[in-house]
């Protein structure tokens, strides 16, 4: 996501994110869905404040990463 700190955070959890979820069609037509890149996500942006989404994002992604 770019410029997360402008995107609404119902309207990218509720709305964007399940939309762009989508899974890779295979080589033989299939999808499958437990595929690890299905569930990755990139969020790119500016310096912001602490009381934002896009800092709330920022430490919850680190929470995940160190468990």
């Amino acid at each position: 996501m770019e410029e997360c700190v402008l995107i609404d955070q119902t309207a990218l959890n509720e709305i964007i994110i399940p939309t762009t979820n989508v899974n890779r069609l295979l080589p033989d037509g299939t999808r499958h869905s437990e595929e690890i890149i299905n569930k990755s996500q990139i969020y790119i942006t500016t310096a912001g404040w602490k009381n934002s989404f896009a800092y709330d994002k920022l430490i919850e992604l680190l929470i995940r990463s160190l468990i």
